[in-house]
């Protein structure tokens, strides 16, 4: 028993075998170990979740050559602004919006929610809303829920 337990283990003490126990389909493969220990620094991790974003938009960019340099860098930065599509404002955020009304004047409203922290370090919930006539943002707003 023992020597079948140090052959099993044996690999995750010597570290060669880090990325044996990663889901391949996952987009940080081979950045944790079996123990949720990361074989990355912080740093390395953040860069490389970047770098994935990255490629994804500008595939995401490729399909659509209408769109602006201007657009196409808000979405990039992250920024929203008045004039983008549900599409647009989704990419830039990295988050869906779910729909809460709309009708036939060609006005919908939809919503999201957001967590951050402020400057002394506290959890914030913030759920936003977004106005689109025909398809393009016309108006948002927030507003603070929680603070942890």
């Amino acid at each position: 028993m023992r020597k079948i337990m140090l052959i099993l283990w044996m690999p995750l003490i010597c570290g060669c075998g880090e990325n044996l126990y990663t889901y391949k389909g996952h987009p940080l493969s081979g950045v944790w170990n079996l123990f949720g220990v990361p074989s990355l620094s912080a740093e390395e991790i953040e860069i490389r979740q970047e770098l994935q974003r990255e490629a994804r938009l500008t595939q995401i960019f490729s399909r659509h050559p209408e769109w602006s340099k201007s657009i196409k860098q808000d979405i990039l930065d992250g920024v929203i602004r008045t004039g983008m599509t549900k599409e647009q404002v989704e990419l830039a955020w990295e988050r869906p919006l779910k729909f809460l009304s709309g009708g036939s004047d060609g006005y919908s409203r939809y919503e999201t929610s957001i967590f951050s922290r402020d400057e002394q370090g506290l959890l914030r919930f913030y759920d936003y809303y977004f106005t689109f006539h025909n398809d393009k943002l016309e108006s948002w707003s927030y507003y603070p829920q929680y603070r942890y």
